[in-house]
């Protein structure tokens, strides 16, 4: 399933290879585009999502094809070795609306982790005045049920990761082989 194994300082990265192109379809946008609302995908939404003023609307995007990349033996903080590991260009691989990770959970759940760490997404919130981008972790639960959650936002984001974890971006914007 490894297509790569890499070391950047001390991690450990694979981009896991699929049978097919692993493509979110187009997403119509507004605000039930927002992880906030996703009661019919989640059993567990974070509220941080309505809290950070996250429930707007999303933009529409077109079809994407993602990749997913499984990161092992993190000896750092997990937010700044992913900064490290797109080398600054986290904005180009993140998801441009939160509906994007939804149906990625919806199309592909077998690509998610089902170890405890689970899987993590970009996405930039571009609908507000800023360009921030946050983290989202989807995990899936003992009982099969998905919950959905966002960590702080990227920039502050400090966590300790010593198990294998995945994460899914944009293949648009990877510099990694």
């Amino acid at each position: 399933m490894e297509a790569h194994l890499s070391s950047i300082t001390q991690v450990s990265y694979a981009r896991l290879l699929t049978p097919e192109p692993l493509v979110v379809i187009p997403c119509v946008g507004g605000k039930d585009s927002s992880l906030a609302y996703a009661n019919d995908v989640f059993a567990c939404i974070d509220s941080s999502f309505i809290d950070w003023n996250l429930n707007i609307d999303q933009p529409a995007t077109e079809m994407t094809q993602v990749s997913v990349f499984e990161i092992r033996n993190v000896k750092e903080h997990l937010g700044q070795t992913i900064l490290y590991f797109f080398k600054g260009n986290e904005e180009s691989v993140a998801f441009e609306s939160q509906k994007q990770i939804k149906q990625f959970a919806i199309d592909y759940p077998g690509w998610l982790c089902n170890k405890p760490g689970g899987t993590f997404f970009l996405f930039v919130n571009k609908v507000k005045a800023k360009n921030t981008v946050y983290l989202v972790n989807i995990k899936i639960n003992t009982d099969g049920s998905l919950e959905v959650s966002l960590p702080t936002p990227l920039k502050v984001f400090l966590w300790n990761a010593s198990e294998s974890y995945r994460f899914v971006f944009q293949a648009k914007g990877l510099l990694v082989p």
